[in-house]
């Protein structure tokens, strides 16, 4: 079976600012390719941006990303470089709680606030997954 390995930065509470700003989406995935891209180039030069677990996002982060989120264009604050959206540009964010902050389930999620929730639309999906599929690779994965 292919190595397998993530460790891409997000939007998680234990980053800084200056972590959007060019953070280190550092995926390797050897079957599908991930590349590893800061925040300024996907934005201008077009890709996904995933804020994962973004209800859990250090609130200095939020205004950086709603100030490009908002606008064709964003003034990079580590650098002053004024980049033009990427029409190809998409971003992505996954939390629990739709930024309602936290419930009895998700208790350390934060509420998010309007201006943040206003830049994306939220909607709840449900991935199931092929059992079948599973117990295949399964079987491979013994029998290997």
């Amino acid at each position: 079976m292919p190595e397998r390995s993530r460790d891409w930065s997000d939007s998680h509470s234990h980053h800084s600012s200056d972590s959007v700003v060019s953070p280190k989406i550092k995926c390797s995935e050897t079957m599908s390719g991930f590349k590893t891209r800061p925040f300024p180039e996907i934005y201008g030069e077009g890709g996904i941006f995933l804020a994962d677990e973004m209800d859990r996002a250090n609130p200095k982060v939020l205004p950086i990303l709603n100030a490009a989120l908002a606008n064709s264009s964003w003034t990079n604050p580590m650098t002053g470089e004024s980049i033009a959206r990427s029409t190809n540009f998409v971003f992505v964010a996954c939390m629990n709680t739709l930024g309602t902050g936290a419930d009895r389930q998700y208790a350390a999620a934060e509420r998010l606030d309007g201006a943040t929730r206003d830049r994306v639309a939220a909607a709840r999906v449900t991935i199931d997954y092929d059992r079948a599929l599973e117990s295949r690779l399964f079987d491979a994965i013994l029998a290997a």
